[in-house]
């Protein structure tokens, strides 16, 4: 991928991660103070690597979303290898799969800086495990069907939309509603993801009106994934890719990319998959070219 440009990207700061968990868990989390029941809930045991992992990661995705919004040489379209698996937990850490929820400290950093430009954000969350985190952070307005997208120019909508499609049956079992959920069921194929985030997706960014769309591309819906228990193929998953980038290049909207879950063993697949998450980016951006502009 020569014709990609890679940044080394800075760690999160405090002050970042404080825009979306509470003070006193962040200076846990760093500095080795959380309890051992918020050691396990996050899934990984504490050492002073994985606190700088852990902002790494973070860092990673705001200084995508930073970088889309501001224009320059990553065009519309910013990606981190580090960043997204870690849209499961609550502000207070409580939840498992990861230290800090980097997509939602991403969205409250680029709206504190590019108010305009970020003034609307969708966040579609294609891991297999329900994006509780970012949902219960960005609950939908009281009185919101569940699942539905939102009507564009609805009182009270909030600035950012969350669309999650996950497992029915997998983790975690009490799922705070996304603005749309696509709950399916176990061994769902490609042409049942397929169908069904055909119809979301469209509705979704037509309802939202987006600035700026966040992608969690979770590659665990694999057949072959240990965690995932759906069916889909790696052809499959390239077909999901691209129906994301095509449809936020052709409404014009900056797009973050991050990583997501994959668990497979060996784990080749897994990493076959997620390298395909951004090639398949590349080839939409040469395929539908983005608007004069867009990105800017």
């Amino acid at each position: 991928m020569a014709d990609v440009a890679w940044r080394v990207a800075p760690p999160a700061s405090r002050a970042q991660l404080v825009t979306t968990h509470t003070p006193a868990y962040v200076d846990a989390a760093l500095g080795g103070g959380l309890s051992k029941a918020a050691v396990r809930a996050t899934g990984f045991p504490w050492s002073p690597a994985g606190a700088v992992r852990a902002t790494a990661s973070t860092g990673g995705t705001v200084a995508a979303a930073l970088g889309v919004l501001a224009g320059g040489g990553g065009g519309g379209l910013r990606g981190t290898w580090r960043g997204g698996r870690t849209t499961r937990t609550r502000t207070g850490g409580r939840v498992g799969f990861c230290v800090f929820n980097d997509i939602a400290v991403a969205t409250r950093v680029v709206q504190a800086v590019h108010p305009a430009a970020a003034a609307r954000v969708l966040i579609i969350d294609l891991d297999v495990h329900a994006g509780d985190g970012t949902a219960a952070l960005f609950p939908p307005p009281p009185g919101h069907v569940a699942g539905t997208p939102l009507r564009r120019g609805t009182p009270a909508a909030p600035s950012v939309t969350t669309l999650s499609l996950h497992g029915a049956h997998n983790w975690p079992p009490i799922k705070p509603p996304s603005t749309v959920d696509l709950p399916m069921p176990d061994g769902a194929t490609d042409a049942d993801v397929l169908s069904a985030l055909a119809a979301a997706i469209p509705r979704a960014v037509a309802a939202a009106n987006p600035t700026l769309i966040f992608y969690q591309a979770g590659v665990d819906a694999l057949a072959a994934d240990t965690l995932g228990r759906l069916a889909m193929t790696p052809a499959g998953l390239r077909r999901r890719n691209r129906l994301v980038y095509c449809t936020a290049l052709a409404a014009g909207v900056p797009l973050v990319v991050t990583m997501g879950g994959g668990y497979t063993r060996p784990v080749d697949a897994s990493v076959a998959a997620h390298v395909d998450v951004y090639l398949d980016a590349r080839a939409a951006l040469r395929e539908v070219p983005p608007p004069a502009g867009w990105g800017g």
